[in-house]
């Protein structure tokens, strides 16, 4: 996917009469980034909890609280940061609808797929440097959101501080969205978040990382 191009006013959404409440943080360094979350987190909620499976992770052994450098002889090139996520989706004008109305992502630009028929509505929060690409494919299958298939988990939006959370939670109560209750923990560093599901039922968390206030 490529940002090149330029924002147009007309590709905007209509102006919302509920306010969305602002994403993003100060850019992150490698030290914010000294842990790994419980990865058996998200659930399914249209199948069973597979969670007692002797050889699934479990929080006490995938939690790390350290960076270990490549264990390489090979120096490895640098990256800066996630530029862009792309999501496939079953209607793609529901689900711009949705990410516009709900979490204040605007239009960018529209980005025609490299081979077929498929695009892609290229979305971003305003002020950010992330993109998100709703991706139209026309062959592809229409089953529900599944973390248990290989590929995406979830997708976790980044907030500017532990209030935050609050305000979110009242928008969406606002809007009439549906979302888990809040989670909030100091283990291994303090971080909270809400969870909410896209019309496929991907999740997306609201994410504050306590360690980005201390900087």
């Amino acid at each position: 996917m490529e940002n090149t191009a330029l924002f147009r006013a007309e590709d905007a959404p209509r102006q919302r009469t509920q306010r969305v409440p602002a994403l993003g943080a100060r850019r992150r360094t490698d030290a914010d980034w000294t842990y790994s979350t419980d990865p058996m987190r998200h659930q399914d909620p249209s199948g069973p909890n597979n969670s007692n499976n002797s050889t699934n992770p479990t929080k006490e052994n995938s939690v790390s609280t350290a960076i270990e450098s490549p264990t390489s002889s090979q120096a490895v090139p640098t990256v800066t940061g996630i530029s862009h996520v792309g999501i496939t989706v079953r209607d793609i004008a529901a689900s711009e609808a949705w990410y516009s109305n709900v979490l204040g992502l605007v239009r960018a630009f529209v980005e025609p797929h490299a081979t077929g028929d498929g695009y892609a509505i290229v979305m971003t929060p305003p002020g950010t440097g992330l993109f998100v690409g709703l991706e139209h494919h026309p062959d592809a299958d229409s089953q529900y959101f599944s973390p248990r298939r290989t590929g995406l988990d979830h997708l976790a939006l980044q907030l500017a501080a532990r209030e935050d959370i609050d305000r979110w939670i009242t928008h969406l109560d606002a809007v009439g969205v549906e979302h888990e209750a809040p989670f909030e923990t100091t283990e291994p560093v303090p971080h909270a978040l809400v969870l909410v599901r896209d019309p496929d039922g991907i999740p997306i968390e609201l994410f504050w990382f306590g360690g980005a206030d201390d900087q």
